[in-house]
């Protein structure tokens, strides 16, 4: 039996994703979920709308990145007439409608997001971000130096904030949001949101809750699909990436990239 307050949350949720630039493709919502409403923020001419309502941005800023993040991170300024939103990026499909989710998730805490598949320290993420060039080292180290200086501890947690469940109205969570979006878009600073969440929690003293469900792990509301881009890569290298980043969902998937490690970790001492 369903309580008023599990009414009220399946009633006032929104689902969204935000699309700009030829990044991806969007993905169809299946038929008989339209529970909650699903809404797609982009710049492109999307003629078949898929299951989604499609609000059309002109991209001012001129950035796909910026843009996207805007409305990732901001939703009590775009969907403020819901109370809980379900953010998702346009490379995650959804298998089932979320209410039940955000129940579980959203009932004592105001926002809740899956655990980072593989790390689970600002500091190391921002080690990778340099090493692997997906972003500038000085802009990098200047945040660092400003969370360090903070006190904020290794190993604290990381999330991967592909999925995001918010109660996106309460003051906890805009105060958040708009210190988030203070540093994203801050000029200097690596426009990498992973590198700076989980600190502002910490700063702010906001509770949260890590989702089992994930894009990556077995589960039945959201399946990983890689970006578009990696259409373009060979073909070897788009099996391997791909299995790295579904190793999670089963046995078969990990025991394949622990395999694939052992293969790249004994070509980098031959090399």
């Amino acid at each position: 039996m369903h309580t008023q307050k599990e009414d009220y949350i399946k009633n006032n949720i929104v689902v969204y994703t935000a699309l700009f630039g030829d990044y991806d493709e969007l993905i169809e919502i299946p038929e008989g979920m339209h529970k909650c409403d699903f809404i797609c923020f982009t710049d492109q001419k999307i003629e078949n709308k898929k299951g989604w309502e499609i609000i059309k941005i002109e991209n001012s800023s001129g950035s796909n990145v910026l843009q996207n993040r805007k409305y990732k991170i901001l939703p009590h300024v775009f969907l403020s007439e819901y109370e809980y939103s379900v953010y998702i990026d346009s490379n995650i499909r959804l298998l089932k409608s979320p209410e039940s989710l955000v129940i579980k998730y959203l009932q004592d805490v105001d926002i809740a997001l899956p655990k980072h598949f593989e790390r689970d320290c600002i500091y190391t993420e921002s080690e990778m971000c340099i090493s692997s060039g997906k972003a500038i080292q000085k802009e990098v180290e200047l945040l660092v130096d400003e969370i360090r200086s903070a006190g904020f501890p290794e190993k604290y947690g990381l999330a991967e904030n592909n999925i995001i469940m918010r109660r996106h109205n309460s003051e906890s969570i805009i105060k958040l949001m708009e210190s988030w979006w203070d540093i994203f878009s801050k000029s200097g600073y690596p426009k990498r949101d992973q590198l700076s969440l989980m600190y502002l929690l910490w700063l702010l003293n906001i509770e949260y809750k890590y989702m089992d469900e994930s894009s990556r792990n077995n589960n039945s509301f959201f399946r990983f699909k890689m970006h578009k881009n990696a259409n373009s890569m060979p073909f070897l290298k788009k099996i391997a990436f791909y299995i790295s980043s579904t190793r999670d969902q089963n046995m078969l998937h990990r025991l394949a990239f622990e395999i694939i490690s052992i293969l790249s970790n004994i070509k980098k001492k031959i090399n």
